[in-house]
């Protein structure tokens, strides 16, 4: 089981991000960090889900390189 989100890099410039989940006890998690994505291109990460926390909201933080100020968050609910 996964979640797969797409970045989307709508920059002018070629920028990678770093991809996180906040779990509700506000333990942060690095899942992943993404090569370059050229401006105007996307890729798709895939994020295995962490034991233990079936049923509750987390958040899922995806924080450009270039920019770090610029973070997108969502909130998922993991229910197996």
């Amino acid at each position: 089981d996964s979640v797969k989100i797409e970045i989307f890099n709508s920059g002018t410039e070629n920028d990678s991000y770093e991809v996180s989940t906040v779990m509700p006890d506000e333990k942060e998690i690095i899942f992943s960090k993404t090569s370059e994505v050229k401006a105007g291109q996307s890729v798709t990460v895939a994020l295995k889900p962490v034991a233990g926390y079936n049923g509750n909201k987390y958040t899922i933080a995806v924080k450009s390189k270039t920019n770090p100020d610029f973070v997108r968050r969502i909130t998922l609910t993991y229910n197996k």
